[in-house]
C-alpha cells in the first residue's frame, strides 16, 4: 500500500469517527456545555462575575454524574483488584487487615466530635449531593432552568441525587454507632502503644535514626529481628532491685516517683521489643517500619490494620519464658520479686485491653462497596436515560 492510499484510509477514519460523535447524542450534551459557557445565562455586564459562577455551577451539575460514574469506577475496581489480591494471600501467606476491603474506613473516619463520624467515603459523596441539591433549588428558584433541554437534564439530575442522598442518609444512620464504636476501639489501641513506647529502647534498636553517614532518617527499617539480649540488655540498666513496691502504681499516671517511673520503663519496653518484633516480620510496606514522626509529634497509624486477621492477642502472654527468657526471669524475680511480678500483672492486663479492642472492632463489617455498586447503577441509569431519552428529544427554545 502506498503512502497516498495510508493517508487516504486515515483520513477517512478520522472523517468516520468525527461524523459519529457530531451525529451522536454525547455532542449535544456538549452543545448544551458550550451554550451554557457562551450564551446562558444572560446577566447585566456589571454581574460578570456572577454570571461566570453561575455558568460554572451548571456545567459542574451537568457533568457531576458524568465525573461520578468515572470515579465510583475507579474506586470500585481498586477494591475489585485488592480482593483479588486478599483471596490469592488467604491461600499462600498471612493477611493483615490491610488486605480486607472490609476494613478500609478505618483508615478514613472523619471525627467532627466524640459523637459524629462519618467514614471520608461516605462523606465526601454526601456533600457532592447535597451540593448538587441545593445548587438545583437556587438555579430554579431564580429562573436560571429556563432552557428547556437544561432543564430536563438537572430536574432528572435532582430526582437521582435526591434518591442517592435518601441512601446515604440511611447508610449513615444505620453504620452510625459502627463508625463511634470502631475509631475508639481502634483510638484504644493506638493510644496503648503511644503511651507505652519507651524512647529510651527505640533509640537503641533504631540507632538514634542515623544511617551509616550519621544523616536523620525519617523512618527506622529494622536490618535484623530485636532479640532478648537487646531486651534485657536495656532492662538491666533500670536495676530493678533499687525500686521501693510502695511508690509503684502502674494505673497512675500522675504518680512521677522514682521507682514508678524506672517500672514504666521496664513495662514499656516490654511493649516495644514486642511492637519491633512484629514490625520486622510484617512484610508490607505499611507496617514495617517505625516512623521518627511517631516519637516526635505523637502521631501512629492504625495498629490494627497491620495485625494478620488471625491475631487473638498482640503480645506474647508467657513473656517471662519466651521474651526474657526463664534465666533472666528469675534474676528480676530474686532481685525484686514484688515489683517484677506488678509489672507482669500489668503487661497482661494491657495485653487483653488490646485483645478486646481487636474482636471489638471484627465484630463491625462496614464494607462500602455495596454502597458504591448501588450508586454505579444509579449514575449508569439516569445517563442511560439522558443519552437515549432526553438528549434525542430535545427541544430547541
Amino acid at each position: 500500500m502506498s503512502t497516498s492510499d495510508n493517508e487516504y484510509s486515515l483520513k477517512n477514519l478520522l472523517l468516520y469517527i468525527y461524523n459519529t460523535f457530531n451525529n451522536s447524542n454525547i455532542h449535544e450534551l456538549i452543545k448544551v456545555i458550550q451554550n451554557i459557557a457562551n450564551e446562558y445565562p444572560k446577566l447585566e455586564k456589571s454581574n460578570i462575575y456572577y454570571q461566570y459562577f453561575i455558568k460554572l455551577v451548571i456545567i459542574s451539575l451537568v457533568i457531576l454524574p458524568i465525573v461520578l460514574v468515572v470515579i465510583t469506577l475507579i474506586i470500585l475496581i481498586n477494591k475489585y483488584l485488592k480482593i483479588k489480591k486478599h483471596w490469592w494471600l488467604n491461600e499462600n501467606e498471612t493477611t493483615l487487615h490491610l488486605h480486607d476491603t472490609n476494613y478500609d474506613y478505618i483508615n478514613s473516619i472523619i471525627k467532627f466530635n466524640d459523637n459524629i463520624m462519618f467514614s471520608k467515603l461516605s462523606f465526601i459523596y454526601a456533600v457532592l449531593i447535597i451540593y448538587y441539591i441545593v445548587f438545583y433549588i437556587y438555579l430554579k428558584k431564580n429562573h436560571w432552568t429556563n432552557n428547556n433541554l437544561l432543564n430536563k437534564i438537572l430536574t432528572s439530575g435532582n430526582y437521582l441525587f435526591i434518591f442517592m442522598f435518601i441512601i446515604i442518609l440511611m447508610y449513615l444512620l444505620v453504620n452510625y454507632y459502627k463508625f463511634i464504636n470502631t475509631y475508639r476501639n481502634n483510638n484504644n489501641i493506638n493510644n496503648i502503644y503511644l503511651k507505652y513506647l519507651n524512647k529510651d529502647y527505640i533509640k537503641i534498636i533504631c540507632n538514634n535514626f542515623l544511617d551509616e553517614n550519621g544523616n536523620v532518617n525519617k523512618s527506622c527499617k529494622l536490618l535484623k529481628m530485636p532479640n532478648e539480649n537487646d531486651l534485657n540488655g536495656y532492662l538491666r540498666t533500670l536495676q530493678l532491685s533499687k525500686l521501693r513496691e510502695e511508690d509503684i502504681d502502674l494505673n497512675d499516671d500522675e504518680n512521677k516517683t522514682y521507682s514508678n517511673t524506672q517500672a514504666n520503663k521496664f513495662l514499656s519496653a516490654l511493649i516495644t521489643h514486642q511492637y519491633f518484633i512484629s514490625i520486622y516480620n510484617n512484610k508490607h510496606e505499611k507496617c514495617n517500619s517505625f516512623k521518627l514522626d511517631t516519637l516526635v509529634n505523637k502521631k501512629l497509624d492504625n495498629v490494627f490494620l497491620c495485625y494478620s486477621k488471625d491475631i487473638k492477642y498482640p503480645f506474647e502472654h508467657n513473656i517471662e519464658d519466651s521474651i526474657i527468657n526463664k534465666n533472666m526471669k528469675q534474676i528480676y524475680f530474686n532481685e525484686n520479686y514484688r515489683v517484677f511480678t506488678k509489672i507482669i500483672e500489668k503487661y497482661i492486663s494491657l495485653n487483653n485491653d488490646i485483645s478486646k479492642n481487636i474482636i471489638e472492632i471484627k465484630k463491625y463489617n462496614v464494607d462500602e462497596k455495596y454502597l458504591l455498586l448501588v450508586f454505579l447503577i444509579l449514575l449508569i441509569i439516569y445517563i442511560s436515560i439522558l443519552y437515549f431519552i432526553i438528549l434525542p428529544n430535545k427541544q430547541v427554545d
